[in-house]
Order: C-alpha cells, then structure tokens, then sequence
C-alpha cells in the first residue's frame, strides 16, 4: 500500500551565511516544491547578520524561524531543527548554492511513490571533479577541529 506523503519538511543550519544567503533565499523561495512544505531555519549563533537577513522572511507561509543564542555545530543545529519537523519527508538543505534545489523532486520521488522509507543523496557517485579521499580526509579534520573546540568550551 502506498504511504500517503503530504508534506515535506526541509531543515536549513545557518551560520554565518550573510554573503549570499538573501541570493539564496530568493531563489529558494521562488522554487516550486513538490509537496506542502514547511522551511525550518536553524541560525547557530551567526555573527555576520544571517539572522537579520532570516528574520525578513520568518513571517512566510511555513517558516519557522529557530535562533541558538550560542554556536553548538551544525550537528546541533540540525538536532534541533529535526525536532521541530511536522512533515512526512524531512529533508536537509543547506543554506548555499552547493545542493540544487532541482534535485529535491528526484531525490524524494521514491519516497512519495512508496518504493523507499530513506533516500540518501551523494555530491560523490558519478563525479568526475570531486576527489573522495581528500573530501573525506578534510571533512573530518574539521569535525575534529570542531569537537576540540566545543570541548574547551565545557
């Protein structure tokens, strides 16, 4: 039997977006979304007036607005914004041009046909410009840099 999906949630982390997060909220706002949909932004305590620019579309259709009045990481930003979701599909969608918005349709299709509980997207599978190693090898540089840093914090 299919699952009836009737609404998506998209969960947005920000921080320290400013520089081209209205370009983005223009175009993000301008696509045509494939279900209801509710925008759950998460501001982790930017410093460079992302929540400003947020604030000036909190009171759109949808929109939920979520300020942590101290930086806790994307993970946090992403548990908290998960949290607030009502939807029947919860994707992520961070606040920059690195995903495209074109690939939400055909990244929840099989979801909606009911031909999967769980979609996982991949910026590596078929890429010829992107080199996993050194992807990998930066991404948890930083994650560990990260944990360090919240930890001297405690």
């Amino acid at each position: 039997m299919k699952p009836q999906v009737k609404k998506l949630s998209l969960v947005i982390p920000v921080y320290n977006e400013a520089r081209h997060l209205k370009d983005w909220c223009e175009e993000f706002f301008a696509f045509k979304f494939p279900l209801e949909t509710e925008f759950i932004f998460v501001n982790d305590a930017s410093t460079d007036g992302s929540l400003a620019i947020l604030e000036e579309y909190a009171s759109r259709p949808g929109v939920k607005l979520l300020n942590q009045s101290v930086n806790q990481g994307k993970g946090a930003a992403l548990a908290r914004g998960l949290s607030e979701t009502t939807g029947d599909v919860v994707l992520i969608q961070d606040a920059d041009f690195e995903y495209s918005l074109k690939d939400i349709p055909t990244v929840i299709a099989p979801i909606i046909a009911g031909e999967a509980d769980v979609v996982f997207g991949s910026r590596y599978k078929n890429s010829q410009t992107v080199h996993r190693t050194f992807h990998y090898a930066v991404n948890r540089a930083l994650t560990s840099e990260r944990r360090l840093q919240n930890a001297a914090r405690r």
